[in-house]
């Protein structure tokens, strides 16, 4: 039984973590104008340095796709990474930026799923988002179609989905599943409230944090992830060797 809510911890800061224990930045939004992440090439560039200067050496950008507010797709995404990457090449940034996505769990992700017309982080782990005001009703059976495909599903920051805050139970159906778990840095910042941290903390604590990600959608959030780098719950994290991430 997982035990992330039985009582608050304190959140405790050390000098700033370097990066590279991380390596690989795999849940972000770079790719300029396609959806509420960077909005020009400069706000990309801007980006990248920024995360390179903490130590980040590669990344897998991932724009959402909602079929509401953003329709991307698999084109538009190859498309706009490659555009990325010949601007960092002029610009004489050396790093690689990989094209996934963020696959919000809606009607337009099952068709998605029944056509195999899918960016998965290294052709494995394909990641998904929850509503943050509904919990979705059954999820197990598109988890096991994602898996049949030979996908493996991964869940974007559970941390962040308030259905989850007093139920670890459903966290360990998931787990059971077979998903995988993707924490958001900033959460170790406090950055989106008082409950995610203390989900976030508990995640860690029991074991079940698979892969990180900065979820950078602008400038600002480089302030917030300077701050989340000095958790000593990141730095339990990077030391355990839990982490997916070096392996990407």
């Amino acid at each position: 039984m997982f035990g992330f809510f039985k009582k608050r911890q304190k959140t405790v800061l050390r000098s700033p973590l370097d990066a590279r224990l991380i390596g690989v930045d795999m849940h972000s939004h770079l790719i300029a104008g396609i959806d509420d992440g960077a909005q020009t090439h400069d706000d990309s560039l801007a980006l990248v340095k920024g995360l390179k200067e903490f130590g980040f050496q590669k990344f897998w950008t991932s724009p959402h796709v909602m079929s509401d507010f953003y329709r991307n797709s698999t084109s538009t995404i190859v498309n706009g990474t490659q555009t990325l990457n010949d601007l960092l090449v002029k610009a004489q940034i050396d790093t690689s930026i990989h094209a996934a996505a963020e696959y919000y769990f809606d009607d337009n992700f099952m068709d998605l799923i029944a056509k195999n017309d899918l960016l998965a982080i290294k052709g494995e782990y394909l990641l998904f988002e929850f509503s943050y005001l509904n919990q979705p009703e059954n999820p197990f059976p598109a988890i096991e179609k994602i898996k049949a495909l030979g996908y493996k599903p991964l869940l974007a920051h559970p941390e962040r989905y308030p259905f989850y805050f007093h139920r670890p139970d459903l966290l360990e159906q998931l787990r059971a599943a077979g998903v995988y778990f993707q924490l958001n840095i900033n959460s170790l910042a406090g950055h989106y409230g008082p409950e995610s941290l203390k989900v976030a903390q508990g995640m860690i604590d029991d074991n079940i944090v698979d892969f990180l990600g900065t979820d950078i959608h602008k400038t600002s959030h480089l302030e917030v992830i300077d701050r989340a780098l000095r958790s000593e719950h990141l730095y339990k994290l990077v030391e355990s060797g839990r982490l997916i991430n070096p392996a990407l």
